[in-house]
């Protein structure tokens, strides 16, 4: 690559990184506050672990290391496959999972909705890229096997 197109796919890959985690922060503190709303609704025996909705907020710290590994994961991408539409489909499945690594370890609960719609992306990804039976059947024996547990 010319010197010209690594620095703005360096450019490009970092706001892009670093814009798409920060706009991640407010779900971070929002999906938790509503699923112990809905489960407070669903269940009148239902203590909430939260004193209050201020524990959810997010140290300063934790929400600039988010913002700097959204943008360096999207820029360790961009830089090993280049500009295409894999790199982005690769980049939000890596920012889903730091959605994801970010809730559970702060209230150690993984939503249904982020965690199907990664598993449709990942899918999606790899019926794009190729052959995705494998990746589908791998998927059905993962549901298939929580039926034995």
């Amino acid at each position: 690559m010319p010197t010209d197109d690594i620095g703005f796919l360096v450019a490009y890959a970092i706001a892009g990184g670093a814009a798409t985690a920060g706009l991640l922060l407010p779900w971070i503190r929002r999906i938790p506050l509503e699923l112990h709303r809905v489960w407070a609704l669903d269940h009148q025996n239902y203590r909430p672990l939260l004193a209050s909705p201020d524990d959810l907020e997010l140290p300063r710290k934790s929400r600039i290391a988010l913002i700097a590994s959204g943008a360096l994961l999207c820029l360790g991408l961009a830089l090993a496959r280049g500009v295409s539409l894999q790199t982005t489909f690769l980049c939000i499945l890596l920012l889903g999972w730091v959605l994801l690594t970010a809730i559970n370890l702060r209230h150690r609960v993984l939503p249904d909705w982020i965690v199907y719609r990664l598993l449709w992306i990942g899918l999606l990804y790899h019926a794009y890229t190729g052959n995705a039976s494998a990746q589908v059947i791998g998927a059905a024996a993962g549901y298939l096997s929580l039926i034995h547990i």
